[in-house]
């Protein structure tokens, strides 16, 4: 702020670097503290490391937001970089690491429920944003990051198509790496902002 800069904090939302084991990264993390104290959260257990070849079930330490503890937690974590921090903004990166519910890590569409479930923690997201800048008497903007199409973000339970007819977001960042080259899918996100 001082060099009349932005600073927005990056979240990813289902972060699963602790899964692991040590010694295989430079970086050894740990089972996060919510992780340790909530073993039931999770999609896996650490055999799972060398049970599967690659893929989201070796990653096992990715949380279930199919429970309530998930997504209060979650949103915690948001909630106390957005109050207690001088922050223009908050990125939501969907994107990175995913799965959400267990449906996605065995490759079947996320249920209604879990999307609605992941709709209403946006929600509160934005509602808290709101707070947070009318206290402060400036704008605390709300970014997402999400899958390329509208189709692959419902796979994975998230409705980017209401997040953007219901005002969620101030940002939409669709796509990223590998998954992301430029395709005609790029074509369905501007349009889906513009509208």
């Amino acid at each position: 702020h001082e060099h009349d800069m932005e600073a927005f904090w990056s979240l990813r939302m289902n972060d699963a670097h602790d899964s692991h084991p040590p010694g295989t990264r430079r970086w050894t993390y740990g089972l996060a503290p919510f992780k340790q104290n909530h073993p039931e959260c999770l999609m896996g257990n650490p055999k799972d490391w060398e049970k599967y070849q690659d893929g989201p079930k070796k990653a096992w330490s990715h949380m279930d937001f199919g429970f309530p503890e998930v997504r209060a937690h979650v949103f915690g974590v948001i909630q106390e970089v957005c109050q207690g921090y001088d922050v223009d903004g908050v990125e939501l990166d969907f994107l990175r690491s995913f799965p959400y519910f267990r449906e996605t890590l065995e490759m079947r569409p996320a249920e209604e429920e879990h999307v609605d479930m992941m709709t209403d923690l946006v929600r509160q997201v934005r509602k808290m944003a709101e707070e947070v800048s009318a206290k402060r008497g400036r704008p605390l903007l709300v970014a997402a990051r999400t899958p390329y199409t509208v189709a692959d973000a419902c796979f994975i339970g998230l409705d980017v198509e209401t997040w953007m007819s219901e005002g969620l977001l101030d940002l939409f960042i669709p796509g990223g790496g590998t998954e992301s080259h430029m395709s005609e899918s790029f074509f369905e996100a501007v349009e889906l902002a513009h509208h």
